[in-house]
């Protein structure tokens, strides 16, 4: 009996299947990238509108002081009132409350103003700030 050996036949290049498992396997690893990028995209975003919201609240607040620094008569109590940023689209309202002292009476001169910010990035977002304003300093 003779013995026939049979050499392997040589492979060249990839079979249907290796590509069609690498193709999956690149798929899947950009489509989370994508998905974690978009996800940055819109962190980021909404952080830059809480950080200008805050930079248009600071703004009013040290406006609104000057103005009753300059003019108390005129400008004390502020009065409620709202604007759009023109360039941010973020809305800033704020109402003027009394303050009362622990015994539950009115400190004289003195207001809390309740600012709201809001805004629209990827879902509605808001942010509230309380500052207390005073006619004399």
């Amino acid at each position: 009996m003779a013995v026939v050996s049979r050499a392997a036949p040589e492979r060249r290049g990839f079979t249907l299947m290796e590509v069609l498992i690498t193709i999956v396997i690149v798929g899947i690893t950009v489509g989370g990238i994508a998905v974690l990028q978009r996800q940055t995209w819109g962190s980021t975003r909404s952080t830059n509108n809480m950080i200008l919201a805050g930079q248009l609240v600071q703004r009013q607040v040290e406006q609104m002081r000057m103005d009753i620094a300059v003019d108390s008569a005129t400008y004390f109590p502020p009065r409620d009132s709202s604007f759009l940023d023109p360039e941010s689209r973020i809305n800033l309202q704020w109402a003027v409350d009394t303050v009362h002292d622990p015994a539950n009476l009115e400190v004289q001169l003195v207001r809390r103003v309740l600012f709201t910010a809001t805004w629209r990035s990827v879902k509605p977002e808001t942010l509230t700030v309380s500052a207390i304003v005073s006619r004399d300093f």
